[in-house]
């Protein structure tokens, strides 16, 4: 007999949202009613085709019953990280599972070996989404092997997976649901959909990892019973990092030269807490807040007081205050998008939902005051906070070097200004910063580890650094660090903007290391200072020779910047370098730059 005569489909799905809400009381006694019923009923044998929760839940709970004992089951935890979030997460699961009678051990997908796979029973995959729905870099081979599918097997696993990601990007969570498919082809058996996690995921976190450890503590409930109770899962610790920091701004300049069509700001921070101790390639995450002008807009929009009161993840405030420092109004993603529609009945909107091409070019540029008054709705103030983002803090790659600059950090930041159907927008921490803070003022700030950027461990390792407009931050952290700790590699630094006169960040610091050697080479590409624009990919294809004999002589290269365009740009460039002056084949150049990236020859700081 077929899983679908065995259960209607209608029956499957009732079946799976009864058990996935309960807790281990709960199943233990169906346990005893299943053994019992079991008696009565007549014998069936039947395959079972990707159930949520698998039938061996009630094979276990049999044995239970018949006095049978079988070992606890163990509990793999994958994960795959960039900025590190999905490795804490898995540390916090870890702890779940051990308080819940697992045996749980976690393994970074960089060390992982496929062929394990064989030997698990139990996987949970926390795994990250970096750039254009690419996997991170650690995550990079195991992603290939699985998704090749060839000389693997995992028809014994039961498995969950965690994915991150941020809404704001198109391919949202696409790598947690590669994997999720890669493991379902290779024959193992999801206990329920992926979970996806966006920038705003650790407000989720306290209920999540209890309920999604759980799924897998239920599969052997018959022997976890045995065991002591369990602690209530509000005591289970979830806290993934230490809240923000204050500091003071020292120093605020504006680089751009007079006349410039941009405004970039370097901005230098006090940071004597130990919380905000660094590393140059580290991002720095500044806690911003809305402009009142545009909270006042949506108020006005939806027609409600700013006075009211509502609740936000659990605190008490007015809706004026949950909306300038809790709640995303400068961008707008397809799943506020989609939860908003519930309160329209418009029969273009839900076309617009319906089709990804559309819906993709209606968010760009798009913020929550265009979608309000576009599609305006009749809405009460818990349904407007409960349908937004929440406010994330924005990261800035570090322009310094603690070596150079003791306790400060420097950022620095390009403020983010645009028009749009006829109304000035602005971006929400870039303006933040250029025009509502100032020196003497503080901010809340948190560090955000990178170890995917850093310098080499081999002082003596040459550098090659490409980076366009404030790109250049992280260099200017790099060459600090060198020039402080006498580093004797060489260093090249390609640099791109619109005009020498007006953009050349950090102009006057370049020339002094290069004219006291330690800036080997400079090359620089301002686009707009003739009538064919000019890159930096193209500053790389004219010295295409040098820059090839630096790599093959053992050199690292290192970008920085906008990843849609440039870094695919200077990625490609690369590429064809590698074939025109290395004699390589398309194909052997992509494997000779994946060697290099899992080498961290090749880093890439992108946003």
């Amino acid at each position: 007999m077929s899983d679908n005569q065995l259960f209607k489909p209608e029956e499957r799905i009732e079946l799976q949202r009864v058990l996935s809400k309960m807790n281990r009381e709960q199943l233990l006694w169906l346990g005893g009613y299943i053994s019992a019923a079991i008696d009565f009923a007549p014998a069936v044998h039947a395959s079972y085709a990707n159930p949520v929760i698998e039938p061996k839940v009630l094979t276990h709970l049999e044995e239970e019953s018949s006095g049978a004992v079988s070992s606890p089951q163990s509990l793999t935890i994958l994960f795959g990280s960039h900025s590190g979030n999905s490795e804490k997460i898995a540390q916090i699961a870890r702890k779940e599972a051990q308080r819940l009678g697992l045996e749980a051990k976690v393994r970074n997908m960089e060390d992982y070996n496929p062929r394990s796979l064989k030997d698990e029973e139990q996987l949970l995959v926390i795994v990250s989404t970096h750039g254009e729905g690419e996997p991170p870099l650690a995550a990079q081979e195991l992603y290939e092997k699985l998704k090749s599918g060839r000389g693997f097997s995992a028809e014994n696993i039961r498995y969950s997976v965690i994915a991150l990601g941020d809404s704001t990007y198109k391919h949202f969570c696409k790598t947690g649901h590669d994997f999720f498919e890669f493991l379902k082809k290779l024959g193992a058996s999801p206990l329920r959909d992926v979970v996806e996690l966006d920038t705003d995921f650790n407000t989720r976190l306290s209920g999540l990892i209890p309920e999604v450890v759980g799924q897998f503590a239920t599969v052997n409930a018959a022997q976890s019973a045995q065991s002591s109770r369990p602690a209530a899962a509000k005591d289970v610790e979830v806290d993934i990092q230490d809240g923000p920091v204050e500091v003071e701004i020292i120093e605020k300049i504006q680089l751009n030269g007079r006349g410039a069509d941009k405004e970039t700001w370097h901005i230098e921070l006090v940071a004597e807490h130990p919380a905000l101790k660094y590393q140059p390639g580290d991002a720095i995450e500044v806690f911003t807040e809305n402009d009142p002008s545009l909270v006042a807009a949506v108020l006005d929009t939806v027609g409600l007081d700013g006075r009211e009161l509502v609740d936000i993840d659990g605190a008490r405030m007015s809706l004026k205050e949950a909306l300038q420092y809790h709640s995303e109004l400068t961008v707008l993603t397809a799943p506020v998008v989609k939860k908003y529609s519930t309160f329209l009945q418009n029969e273009t909107f839900n076309r617009l939902l319906e089709d990804p091409e559309q819906l993709s070019a209606f968010l760009a540029g798009t913020d929550v005051l265009d979608l309000l008054q576009k599609y305006p709705a009749e809405l009460k103030a818990v349904d407007l906070v409960s349908t937004l983002r929440r406010l994330a803090p924005r990261a800035y790659s570090i322009a310094s070097s603690p070596e150079e600059v003791g306790n400060e950090i420097h950022i620095t930041v390009g403020a983010v200004r645009y028009e749009k159907e006829g109304r000035r927008r602005n971006g929400v921490c870039s303006t933040f910063l250029a025009d509502r803070v100032d020196v003497g003022q503080r901010l809340k700030v948190k560090i955000r580890s990178n170890n995917q950027f850093r310098l080499p461990e081999d002082d003596n390792t040459s550098v090659i650094m490409v980076g366009a407009g404030t790109g250049i931050a992280p260099y200017r952290g790099f060459l600090q660090q060198r020039a402080a700790l006498g580093h004797k590699g060489r260093n090249w630094l390609i640099f791109g903007d619109r005009h020498f006169t007006t953009d050349f960040l950090y102009q006057t610091e370049w020339l002094k290391y290069r004219n006291s050697g330690l800036l080997t080479r400079l090359d620089v590409a301002f686009s707009r200072d003739q009538e064919q624009k000019i890159y930096v990919q193209h500053k790389m294809k004219q010295n295409a020779g040098e820059l090839y004999k630096w790599i093959s002589e053992g050199g690292r290269f290192y970008v920085c910047g906008d990843m849609k365009t440039m870094a695919v740009d200077v990625r490609n460039t690369f590429l064809s370098i590698l074939q025109s002056e290395g004699g390589m084949s398309p194909e052997e150049s992509l494997e000779y730059f994946n060697k290099m990236r899992k080498e961290r020859r090749y880093q890439e700081d992108v946003y």
